[in-house]
């Protein structure tokens, strides 16, 4: 457990967490990593969301686990985000 955050996502064993800030644009982003894979389940709300690849993790799809979950802010400058993260980059 950690010391800084008790009760925080980072307590459970195998999943990774990290966060960026730009403060002089407002935005950010924060990435949450399982190497082993988990199963992943979300709900999109809002007047007009950016997604990506949130279809693979809806029921019925053939998606088994995911490897990693990026949050953004900045609308379609965080869906560019999400290709550093796909990446690895």
């Amino acid at each position: 457990m950690s010391d800084l955050a008790p009760g925080s996502i980072t307590d459970v064993s195998g999943i990774e967490a990290g966060h960026a800030t730009d403060e002089s644009a407002l935005t950010g982003c924060t990435a949450m990593l399982c190497r082993a894979g988990a199963i992943a389940g979300g709900v999109v709300r809002g007047l007009a969301p950016g997604t990506r690849e949130m279809a693979l993790v809806r029921p019925g799809t053939r998606v088994e686990k995911v490897h990693g979950i990026l949050l953004t802010g900045g609308s379609a400058l965080g869906l560019a985000a999400a290709r550093g993260f796909a990446t690895g980059q």
